[in-house]
């Protein structure tokens, strides 16, 4: 395993897949409870559905203690912490505030071979994690292609339960993304109430999407689930169909209503829409939805929805080539009843929005990101990466309507589908994207991985200060944290070569890699996660855990 002061030093190990030094030129609390007390992750607060910002400014942390979607308070080891929704925060950032994850510890990475839960993939949704309560364990959450969920003891690896939803959708071969399917998003966790949300494509030839609710500590099915979105969910006249209707971004909570975002299948087959349902927590015989109002506009990059606290947005992509503008293209600010409100200041669509359609590049590559800014001119932003190779900067408070950004940098030499992620040190804010980039500042010409620096001006300013990595490009970064101010930010990436690396989130130092071939198997936009000093990966048949040497 390699120790990092500037000079690398590799030593044997007793557990298997150590790490290699390092060579990159090969390649907010709950509502109703306590706010964190950092900027990025606090103590949590009390049980709620959506939590405010921690003291202190910047992104809060992620679920406050109880909360299940909030930007609240951080970890908090009480009931409903952990990693309960797709890169942690309702935000969407991938920010994990751990302490025991420090350069120093991070260096001395190694794998636990003796951690090795085992399934039948693939695996496209990111893994979850739901501290115990209670004497009951912790529990780690794998949601596979075959419609399996599996909860594991999150320090043992040992199984606690297995549910299969039904059996997979069969696509013909004369359909896009042909074969079969099943659970592709990734699902959500109401911490408080101990409860796993999930959308499973189901039925072999006679596709059905069944949203479950699921009691997080047994796998039983809660009363009243699962729903049936093809019998539930409609806009006016207008319902949706699961055979042209692929469920991949993720699941969000916010105001005790779950959301479920729905685009296409690859190839953009069918007279599919975008859609994103709503469905009461508490009263599951409750739905409401917004479609596009043409065909096309998927919502589906691995993102899918993120939230504030107070609104959802999401991205859609293009849409069939409709004469007039008819919500492809768009970013869209809404709030939990899903009702439009004519107000340019709750979409963006750029005005060459036709010619991205014609060209399938769509807006919605990637997932809106929230950025919270104290102090700049505009200090509420919304990021995201188009696959027309820009990164557009938003005012979340006045999306703008048709029109330009606040801010559109041509950073990316090549379109990427991915999520990013975002993050503040005492430097400034950076977002972390799959490249390669257009132009580095520092680092490796042309590098797979690369931060892009929001300046907090009046209209924001992006530069490039460093660019990484030679290998891959289907990976999904996330960033560890040891503290709310951003002290020793790592991003992270797994590749599928194998590879996982950490670079320092401000330099691009390397801190850690492990070789090609350390996990097997891996899926597209798959993303790391971090709980307690340990690193997960889930792989398409077994989860890898790392941890730094005792």
């Amino acid at each position: 395993m390699p120790t990092i002061a500037r000079t690398l030093v590799i030593t044997c190990c007793v557990l298997a897949g150590c790490a290699k030094a390092p060579d990159y030129s090969y390649n907010r609390g709950g509502h109703g409870g306590g706010a964190g007390t950092s900027a990025r992750g606090g103590a949590g607060g009390h049980a709620g559905t959506a939590g405010a910002a921690g003291t202190g400014g910047g992104l809060a942390g992620g679920s406050g203690a109880g909360g299940s979607a909030g930007m609240g308070g951080g970890r908090g080891g009480a009931t409903g912490s952990g990693v309960l929704q797709h890169h942690n925060h309702a935000s969407r950032d991938g920010v994990y505030v751990d302490p025991l994850l420090t350069k120093a510890a991070v260096a001395t990475l190694q794998l636990d071979a003796s951690f090795a839960p085992t399934y039948g993939g693939p695996v496209w949704a990111q893994p979850l994690y739901l501290d115990g309560v209670g004497g009951k364990p912790d529990l780690l959450f794998v949601a596979t292609n075959q419609n399996h969920v599996l909860a594991y003891d999150g320090m043992t690896g040992r199984l606690v339960w297995d549910r299969t939803l039904g059996t997979q959708a069969i696509r013909p071969a004369s359909v896009c993304t042909a074969g079969a399917i099943g659970i592709v998003g990734t699902p959500i966790i109401d911490g408080g109430a101990r409860v796993l949300y999930v959308d499973a494509l189901t039925g072999g030839d006679n596709h059905k999407h069944l949203v479950f609710a699921l009691e997080a500590d047994t796998g039983a099915t809660r009363a009243g689930w699962p729903v049936d979105i093809d019998a539930t969910a409609h806009v006016d006249t207008l319902a949706l169909t699961s055979s042209t209707q692929n469920q991949r971004g993720a699941l969000a909570l916010l105001a005790g209503t779950l959301f479920v975002p729905y685009g296409g299948f690859g190839g953009d087959c069918g007279a599919y829409r975008g859609w994103v349902v709503g469905i009461s927590t508490t009263d599951p015989t409750h739905v409401s939805a917004w479609a596009t109002r043409f065909n096309g506009g998927g919502i589906w990059a691995p993102g899918g929805i993120s939230s504030d606290g107070a609104s959802i947005y999401f991205a859609t992509g293009n849409t069939s080539v409709p004469a007039t503008w008819l919500d492809g293209e768009g970013a869209f600010k809404l709030p939990p009843t899903l009702e439009r409100s004519g107000n340019a200041t709750d979409n963006f669509v750029p005005t060459n929005w036709l010619d991205l359609d014609g060209t399938d590049l769509d807006l919605g590559g990637t997932a809106p990101v929230l950025v919270d800014m104290p102090g700049a001119p505009i200090p509420r932003l919304l990021i995201l990466f188009g696959k027309d190779r820009n990164l557009y900067v938003l005012d979340r408070d006045n999306l703008g309507g048709m029109g330009e950004p606040l801010s559109k940098s041509p950073v990316l030499r090549d379109l990427t589908v991915s999520a990013h992620a975002v993050y503040t040190t005492r430097s400034g804010t950076y977002v972390i994207s799959r490249g390669p980039a257009n132009t580095c500042m520092s680092g490796i010409p042309g590098g797979h991985l690369f931060a892009a620096k929001i300046a907090p001006t009046s209209p924001p300013t992006v530069t490039v200060p460093w660019c990484t990595l030679l290998v891959g490009a289907t990976g999904a970064p996330a960033v560890s944290m040891v503290d709310g101010a951003g002290t020793d930010a790592i991003v992270w990436l797994a590749e599928a070569t194998g590879e996982l690396f950490a670079v320092d989130g401000e330099t691009s130092a390397p801190v850690v890699q492990f070789p090609a071939g350390t996990i097997t198997d891996l899926a597209r936009h798959q993303s790391p996660i971090f709980s307690k000093g340990r690193v997960f990966v889930a792989g398409n048949s077994r989860v890898y855990m790392f941890r730094p040497a005792p």
